[in-house]
């Protein structure tokens, strides 16, 4: 796999968004990376996002993303506050 370079601009909250990769045969994402969080999983995981729009219709209005990675039942959702990362492994079905 080569370096990661990011091509999303910031979101509101300080943190890029998460770009997915696609596996070696170009079919099957498999790593996501926001340019300082990166994720990986086997073949027979996968990865995704969840997207929200947190206080919508107000002057306080904020998107937020959570990558999600998936094995086996067990899901790990990564995101970024304030600069900081947030891992969460469950088999709870979540969203931002």
């Amino acid at each position: 796999m080569t370096k990661f370079e990011p091509t999303n601009p910031l979101a509101k909250n300080g943190a890029a968004e998460f770009e997915i990769l696609l596996s070696a045969n170009g079919v099957e994402p498999h790593a996501a990376s926001n340019g300082r969080v990166c994720a990986t999983v086997t073949a027979d995981g996968k990865v995704f996002k969840r997207n929200a729009i947190k206080n919508a219709l107000t002057t306080f209005a904020r998107k937020e993303q959570w990558l999600v990675v998936e094995l086996d039942g067990v899901r790990c959702y990564v995101t970024e506050i304030n600069g900081s990362t947030h891992i969460v492994m469950t088999r709870e079905e979540l969203w931002p």
